[in-house]
């Protein structure tokens, strides 16, 4: 699980206000 911890860590750094997030 840490795996795809970092995976979503990278997308919100990438972008924050990601549609994703909602």
């Amino acid at each position: 699980m840490s795996e795809a911890n970092r995976i979503v860590s990278s997308q919100h750094l990438v972008s924050p206000k990601s549609p994703e997030l909602s």
